[in-house]
């Protein structure tokens, strides 16, 4: 199977929707949350010390003073990305968020830490319980084996990997439940290097590394310890690095799995195995597990090319901390059909959406976009409502506009900054439009706007295996980019997974698969609903400051 089958074989389409349940069986509806039994565990502390940036001088690319690698730092850096943001209660339900958003509020991805020695926290490998802000400790490593694992990083590094659980979102949404877990693998990458630049640090994917290698440094090929319907897969594994060292990284470290690590793996003492997610499984989908193998990173592979310089971002107009922003967003379920957005408001949120190597969540991200914004302008003062092209990367314009149809005006927003290349296609009202191709979702409509991802399959399918993951992940970037944004303006985001892929592309002229819809997400005032209490992340629990 390659890639491009997988994402044809889950489209929804006018006339159907990809594979799936049929309908939600409550009584196998996964567990919210992984644990491992009986492990040693780590209370850490809340972001109650966390610096006090502003989030417009976050977003814009301060680099505030590397805080050292310390059971409070971690704290800081975990509290404000993979954390409970708050829980909900309507009647007997109670639900949690969380800092990184997900399709269906089903979280399919973890998050596990390869650590050094540290005051509070012994040399080791953690997965990260959101549930109660703790680790929990895997597996213990000797001195030996993590000045091995560190492989000359710069003082202060951890390694942190991610995983998906398919399940958790296949439970829902079937044979399209994958393309969701990758998007939200880039919401938490995104949400990572947010707080790791709170926190003066950076956040670097090592490509080098095979999946193979990821799951044995993470213990997810231990299957024993796992529940068979309930696979966990490596996606990424990344250094985390104080960002003033990040560029003195020698080559060494970068280069992929030390050798031997298996072996050495297998002496270590290991604790706990993964908790059941659902009582019974009476559906299984195999599309996901072919796609799976079909796109692992079986090699290692060059580092991509380096994306285009930009001029330091627009500014957000926005007094709130960036700890704030971060712990307040949220997934809007409906909106107000009414508030626009200033045109320079749109501007800045869409400037950030392009890709700086020094600016989050694009730093430690060097590599060309390979993900464009189509954009159904509903309310934006002084901006005409239509449908709008910015190619995120200037060389791939050219193939953009030769792939859509003719009729498109393609006039340039001549008040847009320079750097900017936002493009008129069309004069209209999109509201109806927008919703159509969102599955008849109104909330695409009574927005401000609308966005649909295209993905360059032509190049972005063309390097390897990987490269499908690659795309989705730079889609999930965007969206939490998107999300955030949205917050700095007062206003809420909602990504979209249910779109009609084909209905998009036949609006746009598409002819072949060289660019695909990835990913929608609409933007606009929230409509609250003030039956749905909200109360605080983590009540009642006071977690002591480190050492």
């Amino acid at each position: 199977m390659h890639a491009a089958e997988y994402h044809e074989r889950t489209k929804h389409h006018l006339h159907g929707f990809a594979a799936g349940p049929g309908g939600l069986d409550w009584a196998t509806q996964p567990e919210a949350f992984r644990d491992y039994g009986d492990c040693p565990q780590i209370a850490l502390p809340l972001a109650d010390q966390a610096p006090a940036i502003p989030f417009a001088a976050l977003a814009g690319g301060v680099n505030p003073a590397a805080m050292p690698l310390s059971i409070d730092a971690l704290g800081i850096f975990l509290s404000c990305s993979l954390a409970i943001s708050a829980w909900k209660r309507y009647g007997p339900s109670r639900w949690a968020l969380r800092c990184n958003p997900s399709s269906g509020n089903l979280h399919p991805t973890e998050a596990y830490l390869v650590m050094p020695d540290i005051p509070g926290i012994p040399a080791g490998l953690y997965h990260y319980r959101p549930q109660d802000h703790r680790l929990e400790q895997r597996r213990s490593d000797s001195t030996e084996m993590s000045q091995t694992l560190c492989n000359d990083t710069p003082a202060g590094s951890l390694l942190l990997g991610l995983s998906s659980i398919p399940w958790r979102e296949a439970w829902k949404y079937g044979e399209r439940a994958w393309r969701y877990c990758l998007l939200d693998l880039g919401h938490a990458l995104a949400a990572l290097r947010y707080a790791a630049r709170l926190c003066g640090w950076q956040v670097r994917v090592l490509e080098q590394w095979t999946d193979q290698d990821v799951a044995c440094l993470l213990g997810l090929d231990r299957a024993d310890e796992f529940i068979p319907e309930e696979p966990e897969y490596p996606e990424l594994l990344c250094l985390v690095t104080p960002t003033e060292r990040s560029a003195s990284i020698p080559i060494g470290c970068l280069a992929g799995c030390p050798s031997g690590l298996s072996a050495a793996l297998a002496e270590r003492p290991w604790s706990g195995k993964a908790n059941r997610l659902s009582a019974h499984h009476s559906h299984h989908w195999p599309l996901i597990d072919e796609a799976i193998r079909a796109t692992e990173q079986v090699s290692t592979r060059p580092g991509d090319g380096v994306a285009n310089a930009q001029p330091a971002p627009l500014p957000f107009r926005c007094a709130d901390s960036a700890v704030t922003i971060i712990q307040r967003r949220r997934s809007a379920q409906a909106f107000d059909g009414v508030t626009p957005l200033s045109r320079e408001d749109f501007f800045s949120i869409l400037d950030h959406c392009v890709p700086r190597p020094s600016v989050p969540p694009w730093s430690g991200r060097p590599a060309p976009a390979q993900v464009h914004l189509i954009l159904f302008v509903h309310r934006v003062e002084g901006l005409a409502s239509g449908l709008y092209a910015l190619p995120r990367d200037l060389a791939a314009a050219p193939r953009l506009r030769s792939a859509m149809s003719d009729n498109f005006l393609w006039e340039a927003v001549t008040d847009a900054p320079e750097h900017l290349p936002l493009m008129c296609l069309l004069h209209a009202d999109t509201r109806q439009l927008a919703a159509r191709c969102a599955c008849h979702q109104d909330i695409a409509a009574d927005s401000a706007f609308c966005v649909a991802m295209l993905g360059d399959f032509e190049q972005g399918l063309a390097t390897d295996s990987r490269g499908y993951r690659r795309l989705m992940v730079e889609a999930g970037l965007i969206g939490q980019t998107l999300y955030l944004g949205a917050e700095a303006y007062d206003r809420q985001g909602t990504g979209i997974g249910c779109f009609f892929d084909d209905a998009l592309h036949e609006l746009l002229g598409l002819r072949d698969r060289g660019f695909q819809v990835l990913y929608q997400f609409t933007l606009g005032k929230a409509l609250v609903d003030t039956r749905i209490a909200t109360e605080p992340p983590y009540p009642g629990v006071h977690q002591p400051t480190g050492a």
